[in-house]
């Protein structure tokens, strides 16, 4: 999580690329994700990568 919040550091294909895979998995739940992204002040931001892969 702590990547998504200092975007500027990060490469946003490995980024989007572990979001990829995870949506991808048949055991993800999306609302535990969202519940961590609001712990760690992201929510916008997850949000804005899970409505292009989802």
């Amino acid at each position: 999580m702590r990547y998504l919040r200092d975007r500027n550091n990060q490469d946003v294909v490995v980024v989007s690329d572990a979001l990829k895979k995870y949506t991808s998995r048949q055991d993800k739940v999306i609302n535990k994700l969202m519940k961590y992204a609001g712990l760690f002040k992201i929510e916008k931001i997850l949000k804005n990568y899970l409505e292009v892969l989802l």
